[in-house]
């Protein structure tokens, strides 16, 4: 029965569900019920983890630059993104990651000569 429930596990994480939808379809489909907690270990004891490895950057590039050199030259950042996952290349901005869960994210520097010397051009950062 562990077996099962960790291959089930395993083949729902790569098809990047998420912890509720995995439960979801375990218990809808294949009628395995297990509560989160259990879901969260079976992933942790197979080493998987949502935001915890990142693809190399090397790796990343490259495959980037294949893609744009043939056919993703007229598609944009999302198709690029949702085509880098579906190839098992995990993107993240740890620092922004970071600075996301302090909740405390950076306002832009600005050393202006006077008053209304500068103004921000999409006009939402507030100059203080």
């Amino acid at each position: 029965m562990s077996f099962i429930n960790s291959r089930l596990c395993n083949f729902y994480f790569h098809l990047r569900l998420s912890y509720s939808e995995i439960l979801s379809f375990s218990a809808k489909v294949h009628g395995l019920c297990i509560s989160m907690r259990t879901l969260k270990r079976i992933l942790r004891t197979l080493y998987l983890f949502r935001r915890r490895f990142n693809s190399d950057v090397l790796e990343v590039a490259q495959f980037i630059e294949e893609n744009v050199s043939n056919s993703g030259n007229q598609q944009g950042y999302r198709w690029m993104h949702l085509h880098c996952l579906q190839h098992g290349l995990i993107l993240l901005d740890s620092a922004g990651i970071q600075l996301r869960q302090r909740r405390r994210l950076r306002r832009r520097q600005y050393l202006g000569q006077g008053t209304d010397y500068i103004w921000h051009a999409d006009s939402y950062d507030k100059l203080k």
